[in-house]
């Protein structure tokens, strides 16, 4: 492959997503173009923290922003229980140089479709963001090549043929929101892809 393939990616940022971020950011043939975060496991705040943290461990120049805050129709829930107040164990892992950029996600991610047609998005994170995007500017989905989405309890799987059905049932309102307006190949699939060896 001579070309590397553009990834946006939207994060909540706790320690499995950084560990995807990296695996993204170091990949040869993978162009992060873009970072955005949403509230999820941590703060929409600290999850840009966390996403900024990992660019400068990888030495990459990737864009990060800040994205909902919150979930459309319920309140807020972090997993700190099981990621730490940080979300990275509370380690003390921090950002010493870089902050995240001034324009809000759902702007971000808008724009940066635009820029990078056939771009791909990939969602570790709840789907507000993408929620929010659709309902701003339903037509950019047009330049996404595709929408690989991570999501639900880990308790079923996506096997290709009703993706958004699936999609539907395991994120609720904005799930559902983006299976409504999204017309684009959807892989969505649950945690239990990341625990499974080759």
């Amino acid at each position: 492959m001579s070309h590397k393939l553009p990834f946006l990616v939207d994060t909540d940022t706790a320690s499995d997503d950084a560990v995807a971020l990296i695996m993204a950011l170091r990949h040869p043939h993978i162009d992060v173009r873009a970072i955005t975060t949403v509230a999820g496991n941590v703060p929409v705040d600290q999850a840009a923290r966390n996403a900024l943290y990992v660019t400068e461990l990888c030495n990459s120049d990737a864009p990060v922003y800040a994205g909902a805050a919150k979930p459309l129709t319920r309140p807020h829930e972090p997993a700190d229980w099981f990621h730490g107040k940080d979300g990275l164990s509370d380690r003390g892992y921090a950002s010493r140089q870089r902050t995240p950029e001034k324009l809000h996600a759902v702007d971000a991610i808008i724009q940066t479709v635009e820029a990078n047609p056939g771009i791909v998005i990939v969602t570790i994170g709840p789907l507000t963001n993408i929620a929010l995007a659709l309902d701003m500017c339903p037509e950019f989905a047009r330049n996404v090549s595709r929408f690989i989405i991570m999501g639900g309890d880990g308790k079923q799987e996506a096997d290709g043929k009703d993706a958004l059905k699936l999609l539907k049932r395991l994120e609720g309102v904005e799930g559902a929101r983006v299976a409504v307006k999204c017309d684009k190949d959807v892989t969505p699939t649950t945690v239990t892809i990341t625990l499974k060896k080759k």
